[in-house]
């Protein structure tokens, strides 16, 4: 490809527009695919890696400064992202670890740091709700590991790896698609704001909080992190009661949406006269009907 289009497709992608996305993904699918299948042979590994490696460049295309460096960034992505499954897979069987030459393995630690920074396009949209809210924890939250994961959904382990995976297929079907949504989701950001600017201010101003409050639908479904199940939003208003009255303020907030979904986590700081009071930090899920919250997970951190 001339760097000149290179260029112009992914800025295009950068900014948002779909369309430009869905060529990359076709015109740089069929190489790497090659690459993944000297690495893996002929087996449904070569096919994940290439799928999950587009999910990772998809939600981290906004720190690739330069596009003319796109070529060799998801190249390199990929490589560790097979590798990384290699060595798995070799650990898994007992066998001698890989030798010195094989790239940093690190990745893992960085994937689990994609969160905070990145902007969701709206064809994350498009998945089914229980594959979104898995996304969202996975890639987004600072809770994304597969077991906390798992407790904050109330589901085993496979079934998140599952669900991931499910993910990857479903956007791997849309980024093939000759036409796409055009823009980043200005309705996901409105609702960033909003849960940012409540979960921060609610302790110490009356507007937050009862916009917050008012927010929350009587029925709503609550679950905890021990998986016990409440009705109503009694619990909450406790609960934000208990934070003024120990001096607990919220610190790191931070929020992603899509659709109907919304995960916020945040870093729990407690008085000096209560140093114990709340865990480290919480993380909240978040499902919506018509703008208001009708069901709610609320993990903490374990102490």
């Amino acid at each position: 490809m001339p760097p000149a289009e290179l260029y112009k497709w992914v800025n295009e992608a950068k900014e948002g527009q779909q369309a430009a996305w869905n060529f990359l993904y076709n015109y740089f699918q069929p190489p790497l695919y090659s690459l993944a299948l000297k690495i893996h042979g002929n087996t449904p590994a070569a096919k994940d890696a290439v799928q999950d490696s587009f999910m990772i460049a998809f939600l981290q295309l906004d720190k690739l400064k330069d596009p003319l460096a796109f070529p060799a960034w998801i190249k390199k992505i990929l490589t560790h992202n097979c590798y990384r499954s290699v060595q798995k897979q070799r650990n898994i069987e007992n066998k001698d670890p890989l030798p010195e030459e094989v790239p940093d393995l690190s990745f893992d630690k960085k994937l689990d740091e994609l969160y905070n920074k990145f902007k969701l396009f709206e064809s994350l949209e498009q998945l089914p709700e229980i594959l979104r809210t898995t996304v969202l924890l996975r890639y987004f939250s600072k809770y994304n590991s597969y077991d906390e994961i798992a407790t904050i959904l109330s589901v085993p382990v496979g079934t998140v790896r599952s669900r991931l995976n499910k993910a990857r297929t479903i956007l791997s079907e849309l980024w093939n698609k000759s036409q796409g949504l055009e823009n980043i989701s200005r309705h996901s950001e409105i609702w960033n704001k909003f849960y940012i600017w409540a979960f921060e201010e609610y302790m110490i101003k009356n507007e937050p909080r009862k916009k917050l409050l008012d927010h929350i639908d009587n029925n709503m479904l609550l679950q905890l992190t021990s998986g016990k199940l409440l009705r109503g939003k009694q619990y909450i208003h406790i609960g934000i009661e208990d934070d003024i009255n120990y001096g607990v303020g919220h610190d790191m907030v931070n929020s992603v949406t899509s659709g109907s979904v919304s995960v916020i986590d945040f870093n729990n700081v407690n008085s000096k006269e209560y140093p114990d009071h709340c865990p480290t930090g919480s993380a909240v899920v978040i499902y919506r009907d018509r703008e208001k919250v009708t069901r709610m997970h609320l993990y903490d951190s374990p102490r």
